[in-house]
């Protein structure tokens, strides 16, 4: 629950996510002893190593993007995607049923 709140998914979203990157060796997902129903997610050696090829593609990735909105609308972007993780909570509230 605490790793799937911090990613503002829902837990059957993130075990999904989780099972292709166990399957590639890339996380481990191991029972809490004591807790049947509790899972820790580790990061494996091959999965740090994944993370530090990709990192500089994603600080290139980054940096094309800040050139190209520049410094002002990334600060605006930052803040409207801040704003929706903060109500992420109320998307996961049941739409209205329509009467009629």
């Amino acid at each position: 629950s605490a790793v799937a709140n911090s990613l503002v998914m829902d837990r059957t979203t993130l075990t999904r996510n989780l099972r292709p990157l166990e399957r590639a060796g890339l996380v481990r997902v191991a029972r809490v002893h004591g807790d049947a129903r509790a899972r820790h997610v580790l990061l494996t050696h091959r999965g740090e190593k994944a993370i530090e090829q990709a990192y500089p593609l994603w600080e290139s990735a980054l940096s094309r993007v800040r050139k190209a909105l520049g410094p002002r609308k990334v600060r605006l972007l930052n803040v409207q995607l801040a704003s929706v993780v903060d109500h992420a909570s109320a998307l996961d509230a049941p739409l209205p049923r329509r009467k009629g």
